[in-house]
């Protein structure tokens, strides 16, 4: 919903046990890689589907009251044992109610609560903003009032929606029927997500084999490491636009969503691509610093003043990189990204504004 995953799902058999299939699930990691192992699993990937307990949720959800007044429906959560449970009435009255199953999203951008009642799944009408706290979802605008009444429970979602869903934060995704499968499952990306199935490796090294027999995106071509990222990140596409919306307008905020997309379009991959990749900024193992200034480092150990045959920025030479270059916009409601495509003036950044460290104004496109 946010970042335009297209991903096809890693699906197990059913008949086919964690056991006996080429999977052993990231725990196993732990054994040789320890520290990697905890950092991943406390990483935004790693969280970005789990089981909706309650302590995995803000504190402030007993609080929640969201109005949809067109519809004429109040939202509400209430605690539900270990859970806790959309609850939703109209003049007063409770005419829907459905369990946060699972949650979608690590909370970084944002989470959406998933139901399953045993035979149904449902994206619920209340999802929570990292900038906005809890508030209708994105799905929550499509359809007129009488439709979102039909709905108040929630959107009905099938197992093959689920598995294009759950394709870009699951690791891998099984079912037997509706449910899930657990012995076919890991929620969250992991690290069989990048690396591939690990138990061959596992074994190997257990035997100490000289061959490792797990694949190593570190050691790709730029270019085929981006097209990893890019599964979720976005569809491989051009601005001739896609399935999932890639805009004709390269200004169109909705470019912003697709992250590989822009990187690839970008002066610093084109020019170097072998030097140039996701990973320049991203921690694959963990979650990347949240400071500009870290990102300002990584521009200006390229785009510095007196470094032969590389532009430095003659209005900022020193910091305040990103507000110009690689602005935040607006992607959904509460919701921004960066722009990744990276460009001599982004036609997202602000018309005018006082450059840090200089006298001089930015000049406007």
């Amino acid at each position: 919903m946010w970042a335009g995953c297209s991903k096809p799902h890693r699906a197990s058999s059913p008949s086919t046990t964690a056991e006996a299939g080429p999977y052993v699930g990231a725990p196993a990691c732990a054994e040789c890689h320890a520290e990697l192992f905890q950092r991943q699993a406390e990483s935004h990937h790693a969280l970005t589907l789990r089981p909706g307990d309650r302590q995995s949720l803000p504190d402030d959800a007993k609080d929640v009251l969201v109005r949809d007044r067109e519809a004429g429906l109040d939202y509400r959560l209430a605690p539900d044992g270990e859970r806790l449970r959309q609850v939703v009435h109209r003049n007063g009255t409770e005419v829907a109610s459905a369990s946060l199953d699972f949650l979608l999203g690590s909370g970084h951008h944002g989470i959406s609560p998933m139901s399953f009642d045993g035979k149904e799944w449902k994206y619920l009408s209340l999802t929570y903003y990292a900038k906005g706290g809890w508030d209708l979802s994105p799905m929550h605008g499509l359809g007129d009032a009488a439709t979102r009444q039909k709905h108040a429970a929630g959107w009905p979602v099938s197992t093959q929606e689920l598995e294009k869903c759950f394709g870009c934060h699951a690791t891998r995704i099984g079912f037997r029927g509706a449910s899930l499968d657990p012995a076919a499952t890991e929620l969250g990306v992991r690290c069989e997500s990048c690396h591939g199935p690990g138990r061959a490796h596992v074994e190997a090294m257990r035997s100490k084999s000289a061959t490792t027999a797990i694949e190593n995106p570190g050691q790709w071509s730029s270019e085929n490491f981006m097209a990893l990222c890019q599964q979720c990140h976005n569809e491989t596409a051009t601005l001739e636009g896609t399935l999932m919306g890639i805009p004709e307008d390269p200004a169109s905020p909705k470019t912003v969503k697709y992250h590989v997309y822009g990187i690839s379009q970008s002066r610093c991959y084109t020019a170097d691509p072998k030097n140039f990749r996701c990973t320049t900024c991203h921690d694959p193992h963990g979650n990347s610093p949240s400071e500009p200034a870290f990102y300002e480092a990584k521009c200006l150990s390229c785009h510095t003043q007196g470094v032969a045959k590389q532009a430095h920025c003659p209005v900022s030479p020193e910091k305040g990189c990103l507000p110009c270059h690689m602005p935040q916009v607006k992607v959904e409601k509460y919701t921004y990204f960066a722009d990744h495509w990276i460009r001599a003036r982004s036609p997202f950044a602000p018309k005018a504004q006082a450059a840090t460290g200089s006298r001089q104004r930015l000049r406007s496109p």
